[in-house]
């Protein structure tokens, strides 16, 4: 077959079924055999180096094998795709991988819950901080955090008599809004929730989790209100983790 040939058919095999996928996987291995690139290869057929790499490396490892004992395309495309050996770890892989690409995109506040909660397994902590970057990451966060509470409180004790008395009445209007807007927000999404009459059973276990952290908030609040005082690190969990 010329090349050109192989090109023209390979362009109609890559939007095809099952069996045209397969052969297009075999023409992309036979030319890369016969000294074609996989840059000219890709950019003449139309598709992405990558494609082109999990094509070949689909037929180099399934193509030798009987119809009956390949895995399905999709299946041997996911572990070529994902270096995986079975379609279990390759669906694993392509989930981790998809997780990490969504915890990429998180604002800095989702991210810090998320890191958070991972660190709640002690395996993974020793793990994290096994890495000498991430400890020294760490120790700069801590010293900025410490400056930041000192610089506050030099504020504060600087301010006026008047600069004070102000302040103090802020705060004080800050924690009643804060409240306020608590009790709405949780009437709020009663309501919606009451409102919808065929329920999604998956959502269910996490709106259970969101309002044991709700009640768990309000517990540290009481706790504050009595005159105790309140774990600075536990603080700031669930200040991010309710950002």
């Amino acid at each position: 077959m010329k090349y050109q040939e192989a090109v023209q058919e390979a362009r109609q095999l890559v939007k095809r079924s099952e069996d045209d996928q397969w052969r297009l996987a075999q023409l992309t291995y036979e030319q890369g055999q016969q000294g074609v690139s996989q840059r000219q290869w890709a950019a003449d057929i139309g598709v992405t180096k990558t494609h082109v790499y999990c094509l070949n490396a689909v037929w180099k490892r399934f193509g030798g094998l009987s119809r009956d004992q390949r895995p399905t395309y999709a299946e041997a495309y996911s572990m070529a795709r994902e270096g995986a050996g079975t379609p279990e770890e390759a669906r694993r892989s392509t989930d981790e991988h998809q997780a990490i690409g969504t915890l990429r995109k998180m604002a800095p506040e989702r991210k810090a819950q998320v890191v958070r909660e991972a660190l709640n397994d002690p395996d993974v902590a020793v793990r994290t901080l096994r890495d000498p970057h991430t400890r020294r990451q760490l120790t700069d966060a801590r010293e900025t955090v410490t400056r930041e509470i000192e610089t506050s409180a030099e504020i504060r004790e600087q301010a006026s008599p008047t600069q004070r008395e102000a302040a103090r009445f802020t705060d004080h209007v800050q924690v009643a809004n804060h409240l306020r807007l608590s009790r709405f927000h949780a009437a709020e999404a009663s309501r919606q929730l009451q409102d919808i009459d065929d329920r999604d059973d998956s959502y269910l276990d996490r709106f259970e989790r969101d309002a044991k952290e709700i009640d768990d908030a309000v517990e540290w609040f009481r706790v504050v209100l009595r005159g105790g005082r309140v774990d600075e690190e536990e603080l700031a969990r669930l200040l991010e983790g309710g950002a």
